[in-house]
């Protein structure tokens, strides 16, 4: 029940996802090949989940008399800011593919950017993302400044990278993608603050919300695990990781009152989403 509720949440929003996007890059003016690098890795498949879950959490949040409406009010500031989320996101993978990081010549089955454009332009049009997601995320520009710190995500790519040694890889997995989630979830209560008050909300009942997408992010990560893995015992492990990730967000959507909303139902969702 609660996997259909996010199925059919999540064919209404997408097709909107993917448009706010194509307006934003069509609006980029300038170099021309840093545009069409832009294109070339926005579009080349993903599943939006981070703007996905950016929009699931405010529509689950909303005050009740108005979470009904959330797809008619502020629909375009709505999109921009979970749209910036997606440029962010590609920002960092960009610069994960590079040689001097991953040295990743794939990207979703495709060549990478820097292998279809070269080092320079993909390094270039990585920061072009990076400013997309400051310009597009308005009132709440704050997340990125903070995920770009070494103690979040940009850190957690340096541990990756084996640039400090002896840390766990929990750690390192929580900085670079969970702590991602986590930001995510505060731009949305931010926002909600924003335009519906914040005499709106009971001050308590969202005092787990951060947690809730810490343990979403870390079930992502497991996820992505489980499917690159070819390792039996590995997966087993991943997918008894994914199960307890499961539990936990289950346990702290009851806490805030939030079980039959559309992020109850987010994590079976994207299970089977490779």
């Amino acid at each position: 029940m609660l996997k259909r509720k996010t199925e059919k949440f999540v064919k209404s929003w997408r097709p909107l996802i993917e448009k706010e996007m194509k307006l934003q890059v069509d609006s980029l003016n300038g170099v021309s090949i840093l545009k069409e690098a832009v294109s070339y890795a926005l579009f080349g498949g993903g599943k939006r989940v981070r703007p996905l879950f950016y929009l699931a959490v405010l529509q689950s949040i909303a005050p009740r008399d108005k979470g009904s409406k959330v797809d008619k009010l502020l629909v375009d500031e709505m999109l921009s800011i979970a749209c910036s989320f997606e440029f962010f996101h590609a920002f960092t993978l960009i610069q994960d593919d590079l040689p001097c990081m991953d040295n990743d010549a794939l990207r979703r089955g495709k060549a990478s950017l820097w292998k279809k454009f070269g080092e320079t332009t993909a390094l270039l049009a990585s920061n072009v993302l990076l400013g997309m997601s400051y310009m597009s995320g308005t009132n709440n520009s704050f997340p990125f400044s903070e995920m770009l710190m070494p103690d979040s995500v940009i850190g957690g790519q340096a541990l990756d990278l084996d640039l400090e040694q002896g840390i766990p890889q929990e750690r390192i997995n929580h900085m670079k993608t969970a702590h991602f989630f986590e930001k995510i979830a505060y731009a949305a209560e931010l926002e909600a603050r924003i335009n519906w008050g914040i005499d709106e909300f009971d001050e308590n009942r969202f005092k787990h919300l951060g947690e809730f997408a810490g343990k979403f992010g870390a079930y992502f990560q497991y996820r992505d695990d489980y499917f690159d893995s070819k390792n039996n015992l590995e997966k087993s492990e991943s997918k008894k990781k994914m199960q307890a990730a499961i539990r936990t967000q289950g346990d702290l959507l009851k806490k805030m009152d939030l079980e039959d909303s559309v992020l109850g139902g987010f994590a079976s969702w994207l299970i089977n989403k490779e």
